[in-house]
């Protein structure tokens, strides 16, 4: 019974349900699914970056709130600025597939610089050494990401 249900919806192979033939639903791009859990990544990354780092600002490294608000903004404008950035290099120069490995590489030599101490390097070099990373690689990916969700179309 289970099966005939399943067929009689078009979910199982094409079946004759006494109106014509009922097709498969088409099927996704292969790497969709690798391009999916990368862009979650991305902005899981993103957000929960945006919602730590001021308070990380503050808290751990005494910076002034004020400090830490114009640090704040200037990330989310140099965010913005490099997806502008890294799409014309994608397109001018490397291509849309090996810009988003170099954005996905960047931002997790971002987050595991974040993760880690640089011996030698003050606290404010470390943490803008990381958000340049960061910054970097989420214009290279963001710019590109519709671009290879046509690729793989």
């Amino acid at each position: 019974m289970a099966a005939r249900s399943v067929r009689r919806w078009g979910l199982g192979a094409s079946c004759s349900a006494g109106h014509g033939e009922l097709e498969r639903p088409p099927q996704q791009p292969a790497g969709l699914n690798y391009l999916l859990v990368a862009q979650a990544g991305e902005r899981f990354g993103y957000w929960g970056l945006k919602a730590t780092l001021l308070l990380f600002l503050i808290e751990d490294l005494r910076i002034a709130p004020s400090t830490g608000l114009a640090l704040f903004a200037g990330l989310s404008a140099l965010q913005s600025v490099t997806g502008l950035i890294g799409g014309i290099v994608s397109d001018r120069a490397v291509g849309a597939r090996l810009s988003a490995v170099l954005g996905m590489g960047l931002l997790l030599a971002g987050y595991g610089a974040f993760a880690t101490n640089w011996p030698g390097v003050g606290p404010m070099a470390h943490l803008y050494g990381c958000l340049g990373l960061l910054a970097t690689g989420t214009g290279f990916d963001i710019a590109v990401a519709s671009e290879v969700m046509a690729i793989l179309a």
